[in-house]
């Protein structure tokens, strides 16, 4: 029975590809027009009526002429705008502090001659954005250590907020990237391109990248709006807030104990026989990228002998694997991970 009604299904289906087909081919006079958007009015002397007429065949090139204006040179505002938030989001500071007030009230930014050159440089290459980072992140300011160590008192003392940038900020990655790093180490992260918005309520088990992820009023990522993801009502500036649910969202969440096992397995597959030390080693490269000190390297030997003692006291199996799985989920939770130093 269950075979008949398959086949009397797929037979319909056939039938209703095949006649739709044949309307594509001699569609007729008769059809149901579609409207994806209203004609926008062209100005104030025009009905509301004519919204629903077809659109123009031929341009009237006010856009055009509007997109020239934006981009001429002697209209360097543009250029300087998109300079700013670039220098922002690499630097975690704006050359001009106020990122959505460029006008006379704003005060002249201390790096005001930085910034004009970088947005003549932005211009003279075709405005390649491709430049620009290539530009910022290849610079000597942006390499610079974010420590402090060994820092002469008196540069502490007159520039502690970095204004003259002496050494690299200290910025915490975003929200989409902390999620998309902890599926990435884990090789769970699905790089593919395009497709429609994922509705975070109903597929937070996704391993789509973060952006793909519907970000609304109503619908958000948990973990992602627990690192201050993007604010649809502002979002010239992230704000970055430092708050207890942080973290116990990387210490509690289902994305991160799931991806510490995956880790986990990960090294121990490609270096079954390795022994404690060695996997600190490679844990700490993999996730921190750097090698552990000797005082790290000892303490984690220590917690990792503690933790076997006490899970084979409960004749766990697989002592050695779960501790070192809770050591990789401890070195998630570290604040070098979600830092960018």
């Amino acid at each position: 029975a269950a075979k008949k009604k398959l086949k009397k299904e797929l037979a319909a289906a056939k039938k209703q590809v095949e006649t739709a087909k044949q309307a594509v081919s001699k569609p007729g006079e008769k059809y149901t027009p579609v409207r994806a958007s209203l004609k926008a009015l062209e100005g104030p002397a025009e009905k509301d009526a004519s919204r629903f007429q077809p659109y123009p065949t031929t341009s009237t090139g006010r856009r055009m002429a509007f997109a020239r204006w934006i981009t001429d040179r002697k209209n360097p505002l543009t250029a300087r705008v998109a300079v700013n938030h670039i220098w922002l989001r690499h630097f975690g500071q704006p050359l001009v502090e106020d990122v959505t007030d460029f006008g006379l009230r704003s005060k002249q930014p201390l790096q005001h001659e930085l910034l004009d050159w970088l947005a003549v440089d932005f211009m003279e290459h075709n405005w390649s954005m491709k430049h620009l980072h290539e530009l910022m992140v290849t610079s000597k300011a942006y390499q610079l250590s974010s420590s402090t160590i060994g820092a002469d008192p008196r540069t502490l003392e007159q520039d502690s907020k970095n204004q003259y940038y002496w050494r690299r900020n200290t910025v915490r990655m975003e929200s989409e990237v902390i999620r998309d790093s902890l599926l990435h180490l884990a090789e769970e992260l699905d790089l593919s391109q395009g497709g429609p918005p994922i509705d975070p309520h109903k597929n937070s088990g996704s391993k789509r990248r973060s952006l793909y992820f519907t970000t609304s009023r109503d619908a958000q990522d948990k973990f992602l709006s627990m690192f201050d993801a993007a604010d649809i009502f502002a979002c010239y500036r992230r704000n970055q807030s430092v708050i207890p649910q942080q973290a116990l969202a990387l210490a509690n969440s289902k994305v991160s104990l799931q991806m510490a096992r995956k880790i986990t397995g990960l090294i121990q597959t490609k270096h079954p026989e390795i022994s404690n030390q060695e996997f600190i080693k490679l844990a700490y490269e993999k996730i921190l990228c750097m090698e552990p000190t000797p005082q790290e390297s000892t303490l984690c030997l220590k917690a990792l002998a503690e933790t076997q003692s006490v899970l084979k006291s409960s004749k766990n199996q697989n002592s050695t694997w779960r501790s070192r799985e809770n050591l990789v989920h401890a070195l998630l939770n570290h604040n070098d991970f979600i830092t960018i130093r």
